[in-house]
């Protein structure tokens, strides 16, 4: 695997929803280590996530929810967000418990059209003494877990479903799309999906040339049109990277490579999406996040598209199509939505919101301190209790968890300032030495809205 695509991020767990219609309304990105949404003509946007920053990658499913990756200290999380922008989980991303010595994940993300269900890439190594003088053992694939199956007592993901070398996964509909080599796979559409372990050979891409390897491929939800992610490197180093854009006839059908044409990118496209009608698509390169109409697949090798494209972010990436309406109001973790730039570059000022929701926390956080308690500063936008909780992994047993060392409360009688004071829990009392130098995570709920943020214990 490329390190340089990799990313290490969260999970997933929420209520199934109603999926939308067949057409996309919106695309999800990343920004300045924060989730945004944009109308596809990049006219109004809405910031989802709440002053966290460490936001990797975005997927937007056909039904409109969207979940956000993140990187939190040792372990990746995730925030799931509903169709209206609210939160709906924050959680940690599983992986498999074990003797692995490096692990990275997700490669890829995706979520089924009614936000059930989460797949996404990994590549890890273990050592295996057994085998000297070769003793480690390198595993890729992907990892599936589903936003329905809790444990009732901890309230954590069981862990995940594991589908061996099939990488970069996708779906199309309930069905998982990924790399086997240099060909695509489809799982079968069969009873259980995505929780099956059967696929069958779907296509193999036509190359750029050679020193190139097939990467992602992302499908249209009504199955007429497909992309494939290349990229060719030498000694981990990127040489090249593309994006080829073709009809299909349907799920499981043959592609058209003859109609098939390259995205005309700036620099080196990525992290292409097509929407569930098949007739926009959109990809970051060089010059941010961009979406314009579908290619005419007249079969020239620069794809000639429908409409030319739209640059919905400079600094965005990581974009995916769903069925999502733009939120007007306070949403996620309480930015509001605004009417952006046009997206022309004409030097209109850009719209700006007040939080409804944010944390501020002191310049300095010492793990000692919070034998006594830490206070810090909270906004609301409503009146409700405020629940925190500073956690830290538990790295002794390696599991994909956070264990709690402190908690606070409080209750706003109004929108505005409210003080939060972290006191340590009984059984982190005697281990707070310890933690001196931990990169702690702070999560402070109100309501549905939910805030985490980084916290380095000195």
């Amino acid at each position: 695997m490329r390190l340089a695509r990799m990313t290490l991020l969260g999970g997933l767990a929420a209520l199934a929803v109603t999926p939308a219609t067949a057409s996309a309304a919106s695309v999800s990105y990343v920004d300045g280590g924060e989730v945004w949404q944009s109308t596809l003509d990049g006219s109004r946007k809405a910031k989802l996530s709440g002053g966290d920053t460490t936001y990797k990658e975005v997927a937007q499913a056909d039904g409109g929810r969207t979940v956000g990756v993140r990187r939190d200290g040792s372990l990746s999380r995730f925030t799931l967000f509903n169709p209206d922008g609210a939160v709906a989980h924050d959680g940690p991303l599983q992986y498999e418990v074990g003797s692995w010595t490096t692990r990275a994940y997700p490669l890829s993300v995706d979520i089924t059209p009614d936000g059930g269900s989460l797949v996404y890439g990994f590549s890890n190594s273990y050592y295996n003494a057994a085998l000297f003088p070769s003793p480690f053992v390198f595993g890729r694939g992907s990892l599936l877990i589903s936003s329905q199956n809790l444990n009732p007592f901890t309230q954590e993901i069981f862990s995940p479903l594991k589908q061996a070398d099939r990488e970069w996964p996708t779906f199309v509909g309930n069905r998982i799309v990924a790399a086997s080599g240099n060909n695509v796979v489809l799982q079968r559409d069969a009873a259980g999906a995505p929780y099956a372990s059967d696929f069958d050979p779907w296509f193999t891409p036509n190359l750029p040339g050679a020193g190139y390897s097939l990467e992602r491929t992302d499908v249209a939800a009504n199955g007429q049109v497909a992309a494939v992610e290349y990229d060719k490197d030498s000694g981990g180093t990127i040489l090249d990277r593309r994006i080829d854009v073709f009809p299909i006839a349907g799920v499981g059908g043959a592609p058209n490579n003859a109609a098939g044409c390259r995205i005309p990118a700036r620099g080196w496209p990525s992290n292409v999406s097509i929407s569930q009608d098949g007739s926009r698509i959109a990809w970051k390169d060089d010059g941010g996040v961009k979406v314009a109409g579908i290619p005419d697949f007249s079969g020239v090798d620069d794809c000639a598209l429908t409409s030319p494209p739209v640059v919905i972010s400079p600094t965005g990436s990581y974009p995916s199509i769903g069925g999502a309406d733009v939120p007007t109001g306070p949403v996620g973790g309480g930015s509001a939505a605004g009417t952006a730039p046009p997206p022309s570059g004409s030097g209109a000022p850009a719209a700006t919101s007040t939080p409804a929701f944010s944390v501020s926390l002191p310049a300095k956080t010492t793990a000692k301190a919070l034998r006594g308690g830490v206070t810090f500063t909270v906004t609301v936008g409503a009146p409700g209790t405020v629940n925190a909780t500073l956690s830290v992994p538990q790295s002794k047993l390696r599991a994909a968890k956070l264990v709690v060392i402190a908690r606070g409360k409080t209750v706003a009688k109004k929108a505005g300032k409210v003080k939060v004071k972290l006191v340590a829990t009984k059984a982190a009392r005697p281990k707070l030495r310890r933690l001196k130098g931990v990169t702690a995570t702070l999560k402070v709920t109100a309501g549905t809205r939910v805030v985490t943020k980084r916290v380095k214990l000195r």
